[in-house]
């Protein structure tokens, strides 16, 4: 597919010099700008939208002269100049830091505290999405073999113990340390031999023993569910662990229970 030819026009009687285009456009004169590879690459260079909300320069493309809104329309909305960042929060951003907020997709989010970065990858209305920068989430992950059958509460073994029973709180339940401040989030469990009577079985993200809102309810005859909506901070130093509790008897337990978590 031919690119489009694109002119830049300077109204003014003086030379206009755009250094990162590497181009001058002569007093009441044009220059044609051929050496790029996508429209975005002319168009959304920051001395460009200057000079065309000055009205110095108007822009020729493909033999149409457009309004300045018509070219930054051809600019794509994540590379916009006005785009939003956030380079000081204190603290990771949610679904409702949207477009409404301001933010666009392609919006940095700096944590200071942490130390971590984010993207916005989806701007919609309270439902945000914002992925981590520096590649892929790490895991923490449990497993037991059983999860037991009465109402006593339990707790999952780190890494998968898949050959016992889920221990007992400070006793038998080793914790796993968060070894940097962080967030965890995304929990989703896997019961791999669903069983019982089908109550329900709760599993809590535990952050040095206290509960938090990231937590999972299934019946014991299903396989997988998942909390996706919450996500807890944690700190250097914190132990994490998961706790297992029932309503009321379950019969036989589920086998082959295991569950992971984003750490971020």
């Amino acid at each position: 597919m031919a690119l489009p030819t694109i002119t830049l026009n300077n109204e003014t009687a003086s030379d206009i010099n755009l250094t990162q285009l590497a181009v001058t456009v002569p007093a009441s004169g044009s220059e044609t700008v051929s050496d790029f590879d996508l429209t975005d690459e002319i168009l959304n260079d920051e001395q460009l939208q200057t000079e065309l909300a000055a009205g110095n320069l108007t822009v020729t493309y493909n033999g149409v002269t457009l309004t300045v809104a018509q070219s930054q329309a051809k600019i794509l909305p994540q590379q916009a100049l006005d785009i939003l960042h956030n380079l000081s929060a204190i603290v990771d951003p949610t679904v409702t830091d949207d477009d409404e907020a301001g933010y666009s997709i392609g919006s940095i989010w700096v944590n200071t505290v942490t130390l971590r970065s984010f993207q916005c990858v989806d701007d919609a209305t309270g439902a945000a999405i914002w992925r981590a920068s520096g590649g892929s989430s790490p895991l923490l992950a449990w497993g037991n073999n059983s999860v037991g059958g009465t109402t006593t509460p339990r707790y999952m073994d780190p890494w998968g113990a898949q050959n016992q029973i889920a221990g007992t709180d400070g006793v038998e339940n080793p914790r796993t340390v968060a070894t940097r401040d962080g967030s965890i989030s995304s929990l989703f469990v896997r019961q791999g031999n669903p069983s019982g009577n089908g109550n329900d079985i709760t599993y809590t993200i535990r952050v040095n023993g206290v509960a938090t809102a990231v937590t999972v309810t299934m019946a014991s005859t299903d396989s997988q569910a998942s909390d996706t909506a919450n996500s807890v901070a944690v700190s250097e130093g914190d132990t994490v662990d998961i706790e297992i509790t029932k309503a009321g008897n379950i019969g036989n337990s589920p086998d082959g229970v295991s569950a992971q978590v984003s750490f971020t």
